[in-house]
Parts: C-alpha cells; sequence; structure tokens
C-alpha cells in the first residue's frame, strides 16, 4: 500500500464511532442541555502555568488520528502533524490520565465528571482560565456529581461557586464537590466558594466546600476556598466543616482558607481522618459553637500535620481560635498563630481529650486572646495555648509572646495535662492569674532551657502560677523565670525548685 494513502475518515472506523455511542450512552444520559463530550476537546495549554505535566499531556496525539467530530457532526483539528486541535481528548502523562478541556460551562463540567467516573479511570479536566463555573442546583447536598474515580481539575485562576443569588435553604443549599469511599480528587489553581450546607432539625451538615467521606483522598494546591459555609440551628446537631470536612484523607499545599464559616466545629476544615497542611493560610474563619472550636481547624480524631502555615484572626465560639485537637494527634512545625480568638480557652490553640497527643516545634504563638468570661466556665483561659486535661503537648523552641487570657488564667499557657517545654520563649503575655504559664492542680509542667519574663498577672503568678503540688513543676537550671509582675511564681505549689521571687 503506498504511504501516501488518503487517512480513513471518522465514519470509516466503527471502533472509534462505537466508543463515543458508548461513552454518549453511558456517561451523558440524563444531562438535559448538555451537548455530547466530544465537544469538551483538549487544545493545547498554550501559555497556561497550570502544570508542566498539564502542558505535556495536553499536547499529546490523540488515538483518533487528528480527527474528532462536534455535536454538530462537524470536523475539528488539523491533519495530525502536531498543530494545535479542538475537539479531541488526549492521553496524560505522570498520574494525570486523559485531558479534558473544559470550556467555561457548568453543564460541560458536570458532564465531564460523570464521564470520568463511569471510565474508571484516571482522567484530567482542564478548566478555563479566569471562567467562573457557577452552579445553580445540586443532589444529595452537592452541586456536582460525587467523584468516584480519580480526577484532577487543573485550573487557571478558575473558580467554582454556588450561584450567589440563590436562598440559603432547601435544595439550593449545596456543597461543591463531595468525595466518595474510593475516589480521588485534586485541586489545582482553583477558587471554590459560596457553598453551603444546612443542618436541618437533628439532620447534621458537613462540608460547606467538600466533603471528603471515609476512604476518599483529597489534594488541595495552589487554590482558595473562601466564602464557604455550614449553617445550623442548635449546637446539638452537627454543623461542621465550613469549606471541607475530611473522613478520609486530605492534604492541603500552598494553598488559602479565608472568611469560612462553621455553626459548630472547623470554620475552615473539620477533621476525623488523616489531614496534613504545608505552607497555607487560614484567615478570619469562624466556628461558632461554645461546645466546639477550631476556628481554622477542629480536629477531633485521627490525625493533623500542619508546616510552614500561618493562622491570623481566627475565632472560636468554644476552644481553639486557631486550631483544636479534640482527639488523636497533632504535629506542628513552623507555624504562626496570631491574633485569634477563642470565646473560652486556647486562643491560638487548644488541645484536649484523654490520650490526645501534640508537638509544637518552632511555632509563634502571639497576640492570641481567649476571653474566658468568668460567667461561661471556671479556670477556663490559655490565651496561646490551652491544655486538657488527660492531654499531652510537647513544644520545642517556640515563641509565645504577648498573649492574653481575658478574664481566665494562663496567658501564655493554661495547663491541665502534661506540658513539656524545650528552648521555649514566653514572655509579656497576660492573664488574672499565671500570667506566663497557668498550671491547674491535675496539670505537671517540665521546662527546660526556657526563658519565661515580662508577663503581667492582675493577681498572682506573673510567669507561672502553680495550683498543684511543687513537685508537678520542674525546671531545669537553665530555665529562666524573671522580671515578672507581680512576681515570678506563686500559687499554692510553691515555692517552685530554680524559680525565685
Amino acid at each position: 500500500m503506498s504511504s501516501t494513502s488518503p487517512r480513513k475518515t471518522p465514519a470509516e472506523r466503527p471502533g472509534r464511532a462505537l466508543r463515543r455511542r458508548t461513552w454518549l450512552a453511558t456517561g451523558a444520559a440524563g444531562l438535559t442541555g448538555v451537548v455530547g463530550l466530544a465537544a469538551f476537546g483538549v487544545a493545547t495549554a498554550g501559555t497556561s502555568d497550570a502544570t508542566a505535566a498539564t502542558r505535556v499531556a495536553a499536547e499529546r496525539a490523540s488515538d483518533d488520528g487528528g480527527y474528532a467530530r462536534d455535536d454538530r457532526g462537524g470536523q475539528q483539528g488539523h491533519d495530525g502533524k502536531g498543530e494545535e486541535r479542538k475537539g479531541e481528548d488526549r492521553k496524560g502523562e505522570d498520574g494525570l490520565g486523559r485531558v479534558h478541556e473544559i470550556p467555561c460551562d457548568p453543564d460541560r463540567l458536570i458532564a465531564a465528571i460523570v464521564r470520568a467516573n463511569a471510565e474508571r479511570t484516571a482522567a484530567t479536566l482542564k478548566l478555563a482560565k479566569e471562567c467562573r463555573y457557577s452552579l445553580r442546583t445540586g443532589t444529595a447536598s452537592t452541586g456536582l456529581p460525587i467523584i468516584t474515580s480519580e480526577l484532577n481539575i487543573i485550573g487557571e485562576r478558575s473558580t467554582i461557586e454556588r450561584a450567589y443569588d440563590l436562598p440559603n435553604a432547601g435544595a439550593t443549599a449545596f456543597r461543591l464537590f463531595q468525595v466518595g469511599n474510593g475516589g480521588s480528587l485534586r485541586l489545582y489553581d482553583v477558587t471554590l466558594r459560596n457553598g453551603l450546607t444546612a443542618a436541618v432539625g437533628v439532620t447534621p451538615a458537613s462540608g460547606g466546600a467538600i466533603l471528603v467521606n471515609a476512604g476518599g483522598r483529597l489534594l488541595v494546591e495552589k487554590s482558595t476556598l473562601t466564602g464557604n459555609q455550614v449553617i445550623g440551628t442548635t449546637t446539638t446537631t452537627p454543623a461542621t466543616g465550613g469549606a471541607i470536612e475530611n473522613l478520609g484523607s486530605t492534604v492541603v499545599k500552598h494553598s488559602a482558607f479565608t472568611v469560612n464559616n462553621a455553626f459548630t466545629g472547623g470554620g475552615a476544615i473539620h477533621n476525623t481522618g488523616r489531614l496534613v497542611v504545608e505552607d497555607s493560610l487560614f484567615e478570619a474563619n469562624k466556628a461558632g459553637s461554645p461546645t466546639d472550636g477550631g476556628g481554622g481547624i477542629d480536629s477531633v480524631s485521627g490525625s493533623v500535620t500542619i508546616v510552614k502555615s500561618k493562622f491570623i484572626g481566627n475565632a472560636a465560639g468554644g476552644l481553639g481560635g486557631g486550631l483544636n485537637v479534640a482527639g488523636g494527634s497533632a504535629d506542628v512545625a513552623e507555624t504562626e498563630f496570631k491574633l485569634n480568638i477563642a470565646t473560652i480557652s486556647g486562643g491560638g490553640v487548644a488541645v484536649t481529650g484523654t490520650g490526645t497527643q501534640a508537638q509544637l516545634r518552632k511555632v509563634e504563638l502571639v497576640e492570641n486572646t481567649a476571653v474566658a468570661p468568668a460567667t461561661v466556665q471556671p479556670g477556663a483561659g490559655g490565651g496561646g495555648v490551652f491544655v486538657g486535661a488527660g492531654s499531652a503537648v510537647t513544644v520545642h523552641e517556640a515563641k509565645v509572646v504577648a498573649n492574653s487570657a481575658g478574664q481566665g488564667n494562663g496567658g501564655g499557657f493554661l495547663n491541665l495535662g502534661s506540658l513539656v517545654l524545650f528552648d521555649a520563649t514566653i514572655a509579656r503575655n497576660q492573664a488574672v492569674n499565671g500570667a506566663g504559664i497557668y498550671n491547674d492542680t491535675t496539670g505537671t509542667v517540665t521546662a527546660t532551657r526556657t526563658t519565661i519574663t515580662d508577663n503581667q498577672a492582675i493577681v498572682a503568678g506573673g510567669g507561672i502560677f502553680n495550683a498543684a503540688a511543687a513537685t508537678a513543676v520542674t525546671l531545669d537550671p537553665t530555665t529562666k523565670v524573671f522580671h515578672n509582675s507581680p512576681d515570678n511564681c506563686a500559687g499554692p505549689g510553691t515555692p517552685i525548685v530554680n524559680c525565685f521571687g
């Protein structure tokens, strides 16, 4: 056969036509008004900065020889010699799977997710640059199809939102994404906003923007989640995870969570699974319930790891203005907590629950506040950190500076559990008693190479107030407690060895 034989047209390739019919029958059925996915097409990524992998995937030739039909039956593309072609899918690399370029149309996005779920193989959806995909309806409190396969959604300053003119109740109250058991979702350079779920009566609600079910996986990179919320009417019905509810495995990198709100716990994220946060910002998020907490993150079981992140200006109606760890374990490193507020305890961080363990390494807790009104509960406070009975916190190389316990005790730390300090600086904190550290009757404190200075108590224990036995507080000879007001150490459990005046 001559090398110049004419290329077969799509109509002459029955296998390809069968594949198209199969997808249209199984993947797009029931999507009224949504055109067939042949029109999704993938073009060369051009100047997109999303990822190099996406560009490579988008530039690969498709297996249809360079021909594709749109829904009008017309052909698109060129001659298959490496030029840009529209209206086709392409094979991806580096785990991205087949890449589909999605026009600026929410119906096309919905249909593409249906297709990806049906094919059960890794797929990538490339969103239109700076497009707003505005959703108006949801099913099972979710605006987009539940993710049951491996799906990458790559934006380019793209936005997925719940339409802003919708009522905040009934069928128009829905989150944006849900990741099912066995599903995997990656979001890159996408903004998610205005998602909303609502607890009604005794029916709880969770995940204003995203719900990750047990067995599901989520990766959020270079993305912003803002203005999402979970609303409720009574604190006895959980309404958690203003932006994300994680029951599975969630990793967040280089992302921002701002102005998200949960009626009970976890203004930005509520976690009962595995949560990893790296180089991310949590700002102005709020958890409202006095019986719950975590204005930024509320982790009630499982594990949470936070590295090189910032928690600024978050608020909790209960515990942990920035971070509340109420079970499981937490490892926090090189992270800043600043200007966070808790109505009861732990303006920056709260760690509670028998057996709960937390490590704070090279953290800065600055200007956080526990309002601690005396009418709420006795012994509330901990402007920087609250350590509950039965829990254990180890602190390495931390700076705990200028925090306030308001009307409560423990400007820097309020400790009812086990508190171990290495190379920490505790300075310029304020409280009624124990401006630096308040050690309650059930607590133990061990400090090594730690400096406690310039703290100011209204009543007593400018440096340390010890309500337990004197042996409950251990200060090594290199630990310095000095220049605190009105005194360095006070309380029933004094004198404390190596604390003078």
